[in-house]
């Protein structure tokens, strides 16, 4: 057995912090072809019972099976919810239907902290100007948690080619202020960065 089936099988005989974590998915590629049958039939039994530690584990199959196990649960899974929206992403990296871009981007207001902060990732990991400049400006005018505004102006600027997808920013880089300024908690300082990000 290799090194990954084993971890895989420690994730999901676990409990706490790192059953939580979930099963990377860049463990599918370390198995071997019989491995990867066995961990798709663990993990699709344990989506059936409603234990999701394996869906982004699942979903990095790409096999029939898995794809449609994650789709009977995308089917039943509450709109109204971030599980919903992480479902929509790994069936679209899946399938590219962009139906499943349209529920992603819909207007979802997510309440906890977790869930703000995992849309926004969502959003950083689609392709650049996948989610509108309006939805980023939306985040940064009217969200109430600053970091979730930090990333919205990330992604903003990502839209826009001032800061490069791939490239992140240190402190002191002048982009490094003109995000601190997009997300800063004094709603003036977000607008006139944004005039700011309108003259680059």
């Amino acid at each position: 057995m290799t090194t990954a089936f084993n971890q895989i099988l420690t994730i999901t005989k676990a409990t706490g912090k790192l059953k939580a974590d979930g099963i990377p998915a860049s463990l599918i590629d370390q198995l071997s072809d019989e491995e990867k049958v066995q961990v798709e039939e663990i993990l699709v039994k344990m989506v059936q019972t409603n234990d999701l530690t394996g869906i982004e584990a699942l979903a990095a199959l790409r096999t029939d099976k898995a794809v449609q196990t994650l789709k009977n649960r995308y089917d039943i899974t509450n709109s109204d919810s971030i599980l919903k929206i992480r479902l929509a992403k790994l069936l679209w990296e899946a399938t590219s239907d962009p139906g499943y871009i349209m529920t992603i981007l819909r207007d979802f207001k997510p309440k906890s902290h977790a869930d703000k902060l995992t849309l926004i990732s969502i959003y950083l990991e689609l392709p650049p100007e996948t989610v509108p400049n309006e939805r980023y400006i939306d985040i940064i005018r009217h969200e109430d948690y600053q970091p979730m505004r930090f990333r919205a102006a990330k992604g903003l600027l990502y839209n826009l080619k001032i800061l490069p997808h791939s490239t992140d920013v240190t402190f002191g880089d002048p982009l490094h202020n003109l995000l601190r300024k997009l997300s800063d908690n004094d709603p003036q300082t977000r607008e006139a960065a944004l005039r700011e990000v309108k003259g680059l």
